[in-house]
């Protein structure tokens, strides 16, 4: 009875010194532990380590039962001491591991915390940053928004009321007007993806946003066609300019023919729901072309925008222009003279014959002026071609490779740049028009006319 009654006792004391006697350190290691994987891991190897030690007493104990020899009450007394040693001895190493890795948890919060404390403090600093870039952003690109309404306002006026309707004058008022419709579209898009959708907007916009964009860009490029072919048919010789007028329908049919079938697949197969547009958070805007009804029409409908829409307008203009400077067609003083001189017929008298010559003389260097302005305003033309495809072609490229490259953090880079490029070459194109000289004589008669009302009405 007494070896039982030891042996139970030395299993109480075993257990109470596993489990530990204080439920709020208990609670407490079992809330650390579940805080992180390497206290965690720590907790495990100390209890496999105690686990190992009550096994061992296990032993010991079951040696001691299996032991035939009776102990007597004296040697109980003389055991009791180095079981409650052993038992204060298991539970001091017990309280010290655990006071160690409180410490040690109570340093790994205070650590947590300040880096916390800090990564708050650059959030803030970062979003402060990122939202003074967004408002300069606006605020630059509002004024080129501003200055292209304005400036392209004052080229239609000019050429509704001071300059002849011709063609090439026309055309350049069609231009004017892209550029208005451009700039005050492109203002509002940006105040909304800048500062009201940060994430994301609704994809009617986003469609409303591809139709626009890319009707803007195809009919620019058709415009751009038909000015250099008018351009073209300006400055030819007499002897030619008949041989161009039996192709002017042919080409003109060419070009009305581009424009529907590019100006059509932009906005009719989105409207018919083949194509649809998308947001794209990495650029901040609407892109064109992101989804289809399946691979091989995104590819079709890619493949054509790629060569009719934006290929064979540019393929023509660039043609006419290189045929325009190439042939130099502007015939001097001397070629102009001898087409009007006048026939041995009409000449009466030498009085008659040295005024027809005059007239003659008169009519070249008249006809040579006509052929140098309407030289410079092709120059003039072929600058803002230049600039439209500047702004536009890498635009609509890095449209393209974004799909195909889409985790290129310097693409994305790029095209956030040349995306307010054709914006910025809105506001630009007014002060190219003013080299126009028909533009430019139509602005002087416009400040001189102001400037007479306004002395009428002070006097």
């Amino acid at each position: 009875i007494l070896q039982g009654y030891i042996q139970a006792l030395l299993f109480t004391g075993l257990v109470m010194a596993l489990s530990g006697t204080d439920p709020n350190v208990t609670s407490q290691n079992s809330s650390v532990l579940s805080n992180t994987d390497s206290e965690l891991w720590t907790e495990s190897a100390f209890v496999q380590s105690e686990v190992q030690t009550a096994s061992d007493v296990a032993t010991q104990t079951d040696a001691l039962q299996n032991d035939s020899i009776m102990i007597s009450p004296t040697d109980a007394n003389a055991l009791e001491p180095v079981t409650s040693s052993c038992v204060d001895k298991i539970g001091g190493n017990t309280t010290k591991q655990r006071d160690e890795q409180s410490n040690s948890q109570d340093a790994a919060r205070n650590n947590d915390t300040t880096a916390c404390s800090g990564d708050e403090d650059s959030a803030v600093e970062s979003g402060s940053y990122v939202l003074t870039k967004k408002i300069l952003l606006t605020a630059i690109l509002g004024l080129a928004s501003l200055a292209g309404i304005l400036g392209n306002g004052v080229i239609i006026t000019v050429l509704k009321m001071f300059v002849s309707k011709k063609p090439l004058y026309l055309l350049i008022l069609n231009l004017s007007l892209i550029d208005i419709i451009t700039s005050s579209f492109c203002l509002p898009l940006l105040i909304y993806t800048t500062f009201i959708e940060g994430v994301g907007m609704p994809l009617l916009m986003c469609q409303i946003t591809g139709i626009i964009n890319w009707g803007l860009f195809v009919t620019t490029l058709f415009t751009h066609s038909v000015v250099a072919f008018y351009c073209f048919m300006a400055l030819q010789s007499h002897s030619t300019f008949h041989m161009w007028i039996m192709k002017l329908r042919v080409v003109s049919l060419l070009n009305v023919l581009t424009w529907l079938m590019g100006f059509g697949m932009v906005c009719i197969m989105p409207l018919l729901g083949l194509v649809s547009s998308g947001y794209n958070a990495a650029l901040g805007y609407c892109v064109a072309m992101v989804t289809a009804v399946s691979p091989e029409m995104e590819l079709i409908y890619k493949s054509l925008v790629l060569l009719v829409a934006t290929g064979l307008n540019t393929i023509i203009s660039l043609g006419f222009y290189i045929a325009l400077f190439k042939t130099n067609t502007i015939q001097n003083e001397t070629n102009v003279s001898q087409q009007f001189e006048p026939s041995p017929s009409l000449e009466l008298s030498t009085n008659s014959t040295q005024v027809d010559i005059r007239s003659t003389h008169t009519v070249s260097s008249a006809i040579i002026g006509v052929q140098r302005r309407t030289l410079n305003t092709c120059k003039v033309m072929v600058i803002v071609f230049i600039l439209l495809c500047i702004s536009w072609i890498p635009f609509t490229t890095c449209q393209y490779l974004l799909e195909v490259f889409p985790d290129l953090p310097l693409l994305n880079d790029f095209s956030r740049i040349v995306s307010y490029l054709p914006l910025i070459v809105s506001a630009v194109n007014p002060f190219i028009y003013v080299k126009i000289p028909g533009i430019r004589n139509g602005i002087t008669l416009m400040t001189h006319r102001s400037r007479r009302s306004t002395d009428i009405y002070m006097g």
